[in-house]
């Protein structure tokens, strides 16, 4: 008899790997349906207690609010929940958007839009508010990240109990639990112990004799192993990125037996390893395709999602926290106030191991050296099937390394070399951020998920080890049920979070009567935002009118240049009376706002709803309103929280000039506000209809007196020598109905600032233009037009 089949009897375990209520192997488990619901309700039990008040949340008639501090995540998520249905509703796909950053194409490939949950969220939302769909996604992760972990740990360890504590560790970890602070995607953890269990089936089934084998295998471990996999890119690509590199360990470790083996099938052996785990990811792949392709593709084109350089080292566990009780921990968290004084102390997530959890992998690991129950033997396959508790020990211990991030820091402090103190330890995370692809990870401390994960394993087999050698006398039922009871309630206790952090999700009764209204427009909020505070609570209430808004909040931002380059939104967002580099007035600037469907300008009062933050003070934006809108614009609505005015259209719309790319950022000098180019910039033209005009601007060159030339749709229209300060124009430019370009040029190449004695200006540079307008030919004058307009004076 094996050494660990002698384990197996001793502890009673029967056929399946669990104990039998008299400590005897009876070959088949009685009661397994009760085991699985009595697994659910202690999980949901347990799940309203670790995310309390969350369930009074949902009862009929409470406050409309979510558990977290981190509003503006919040608020982002609550909106991915929206966004998923609609866009699914109104037949777009739902990784590109202009609701949001109106009107420019928004790409959410990189966003953590979490589709799982927005498909989930679906069917809840014809029944349940926005708010509530939520709360009860946040619970159902905690529930079904319990009853997976269950489900895995029994499988591995042998025995219900064991997988009981094992699935508390990992569901109600203090990175799980953080999560609740507002990051949906990470809270979705549910389907990794799922995914786990199914490919460690789908490695270790009795080898294929014939067709229906392999049917039976694909059918109970392939596919599901495959499934489940794709729900987890579904929720984050972080999350598969770390099931990936364990499938890799477990793959290789399978490899390393079948490799070792001398019975000369040692390459039937491999070949059947790798089909078993290429057939799962080959499902995935299929599945996640229409996904993946345009991800990749974009990742080729662009470098907005790659982190900063000290992003990482900001997002990464100090290894003294995972030591040292969670901030929300209500009992003594509050006593270790250190974590303030860190480089990286606004960072909330939590990587703290419980010392319950410690003292199990304590006894898995050292109390014995040949304990494994569970053992289970490939049929003509590998003796060594099972992973062993050190499989899972290294596991956990590379995951615990690259937690740590590109450079070892203890209580805020970077450690440095033993030998060369001018130098940091090296850390293994470095090797992620030289690998394609992965390279794109900014948070080394979400590492923590897939090492609780390993910790749950050798959690459960520390439990069998307990339940071997403590309390023989105690029937094994009960030795098991109070070693449960036990290790729940002092996890319970050092984790603490009840009640956890709530706050209010209200909207403003205006934006859920606006829409009501028919009609196609959007909605320009004030002041403009200035961070992704702003963008989040604004995308929130957008859920509610749903209306294109002209800001936003996206996990991996680029730039949204299109309020500071058109004409009217650009007078709206500066709101100090400077302009741009166009000669615009009110016709310009009603018409721009026309165009893109302005129906409401929303002046905020207040920096973010439900916050004691000081308010900001809007009287420039106040006078940009009624300096822009004059007496059409109306006020409509006004509360405590915002300032509501209608936009009129006006009855024709004129041409107008946006600035287009390779123009560097506005500047106000003596003779106006203008803009440098290189040695090529855009300005687009966008006309209701056909028309005449002519182009007038002022010039100047740095530097040399240079060539400049001017092309209009790809016809060229001036060519001339341009050196101090002048005022050009082009006549006549036949304007096509919708959109067309003007393309800048300088053939004769740029010059840096710096070069001409401007030290430190290393930009490169040619000519800065200002004052740019189109003039209708064959017009009637307009008031608007003329310089001696009150409102078109520039106000120096």
């Amino acid at each position: 008899m094996s050494r660990y089949r002698e384990v197996e009897r001793n502890l009673g375990l029967d056929e399946v790997g669990t104990i039998s209520a008299e400590g005897k192997s009876s070959g088949r488990v009685p009661g397994a349906l009760r085991t699985h619901v009595v697994a659910l309700a202690s999980h949901l039990f347990l799940s309203i207690f670790f995310t309390w008040p969350l369930a009074l949340n949902l009862l009929p008639g409470a406050p409309s609010r979510t558990p977290g501090i981190i509003v503006v995540d919040r608020d982002q998520n609550l909106w991915n929940l929206w966004w998923v249905r609609h866009a699914l509703f109104n037949g777009q796909n739902p990784f590109v958007t202009d609701v949001i950053w109106y009107p420019t194409p928004v790409s959410l490939y990189y966003h953590t839009l979490n589709v799982f949950n927005g498909l989930l969220a679906i069917p809840l939302l014809s029944v349940f508010s926005l708010v509530t769909t939520y709360n009860l996604i946040v619970l159902f992760s905690f529930v079904m990240s319990g009853y997976g972990a269950f489900l895995l740990v029994q499988y591995i360890s042998g025995n219900a109990w064991a997988g009981m504590i094992g699935s508390v560790v990992f569901a109600y970890s203090a990175f799980h639990i953080a999560t609740m602070r507002g990051l949906l995607q990470l809270i979705s953890v549910e389907w990794v112990p799922f995914y786990v269990l199914f490919l460690l089936k789908a490695l270790q089934s009795a080898k294929w004799e014939n067709r229906s084998d392999f049917g039976r295998w694909f059918l109970r471990a392939g596919l599901p192993a495959g499934f489940f996999l794709f729900l987890i890119a579904l929720v984050d690509w972080y999350y598969t990125m770390y099931m990936l590199i364990l499938t890799a360990l477990l793959v290789l470790r399978a490899l390393f037996f079948a490799v070792r083996g001398r019975d000369g099938r040692g390459l039937d052996v491999i070949r059947d390893v790798i089909i078993r785990a290429a057939l799962p990811l080959i499902v995935v792949l299929m599945l996640i395709a229409p996904i993946f392709v345009p991800t990749i593709a974009e990742l080729r084109t662009n470098t907005y999602m790659r982190p900063a350089s000290d992003e990482t080292l900001r997002y990464s566990a100090d290894l003294l926290a995972f030591f040292q009780p969670p901030q929300d921990q209500r009992l003594w968290g509050q006593l270790f106030q250190n974590r303030g004084e860190w480089p990286f102390g606004t960072n909330r997530y939590e990587v703290y191991f419980t010392y319950t959890a410690l003292f199990f992998m304590g006894v898995c690991l050292f109390a014995t050296r040949n304990l494994r129950p569970g053992a289970r033997s490939l049929q003509n396959m590998s003796s060594d099937a099972m992973p062993t508790k050190w499989f899972w020990a290294v596991c956990a211990l590379l995951f615990f390394l690259l937690a740590l991030g590109p450079v070892l820091q203890v209580n805020g402090q970077q450690v440095r070399g033993f030998f060369d103190t001018a130098v940091n330890i090296p850390m293994p995370y470095q090797l992620i951020e030289i690998i394609p692809v992965l390279n794109i990870s900014r948070s080394p401390d979400r590492f923590d998920m897939p090492l609780t994960l390993c910790m749950a394993i050798l959690a459960g087999y520390g439990a069998n080890v307990l339940l071997q050698t403590w309390g023989r006398r105690i029937p094994i039922g009960r030795r098991g049920t109070l070693l449960v009871l036990v290790a729940t309630i002092l996890i319970a206790i050092e984790l603490f979070p009840a009640p956890y952090p709530q706050r209010p999700a209200v909207i403003p009764a205006w934006y859920a009567e606006v829409a009501k209204q028919e009609g196609d427009f959007s909605i320009l909020e004030l002041p403009p935002q200035d961070d992704y505070w702003h963008g989040a609570y604004r995308m929130y209430f957008q859920t509610a009118h749903e209306k294109p808004i002209f800001g936003g909040y996206i996990s991996r931002e680029y730039p949204h240049p299109f309020l500071e380059r058109t004409p009217g939104f650009q007078e709206l967002t500066y709101a100090d009376e400077e302009g741009d580099m166009f000669e615009s007035g009110p016709e310009t600037w009603n018409s721009a706002l026309a165009f893109y469907k302005v129906g409401y300008i929303v002046l905020q009062k207040t920096r973010l709803p439900d916050r004691a933050d000081p308010p900001p003070d809007i009287s420039a934006w106040r006078q940009a309103i009624r300096r822009i809108g004059g007496e059409r614009f109306q006020l409509k609505y006004s509360d405590e929280f915002m300032d509501v005015f209608s936009v009129p259209r006006p009855k024709q719309l004129e041409p107008f000039m946006t600035v287009g790319d390779g123009w560097g950022e506005r500047e106000v000098g003596p003779n106006g506000s203008f803009r440098w180019m290189g040695d090529r910039a855009f300005i687009n033209v966008q006309s209701p209809e056909a028309k005449t005009a002519s182009l007038s601007f002022r010039v100047a060159g740095l530097g040399p007196e240079r060539t400049m030339r001017i092309y209009h749709r790809n016809i060229q229209v001036f060519e001339g020598k341009v050196g101090a300060l002048q005022e050009l124009t082009i006549s006549p430019l036949s304007l096509p109905s919708g959109q067309s370009t003007l393309e800048f040029r300088s053939p004769d190449g740029t010059v840096s600032p710096a070069d001409l004695g401007n030290i430190g200006d290393e930009r490169q540079l040619s000519f800065a233009v200002l004052d740019a307008k189109l003039n209708l030919l064959g017009a009637s004058n307009n008031p608007y037009q003329s310089s001696e307009h009150p409102v078109y004076q520039r106000g120096r």
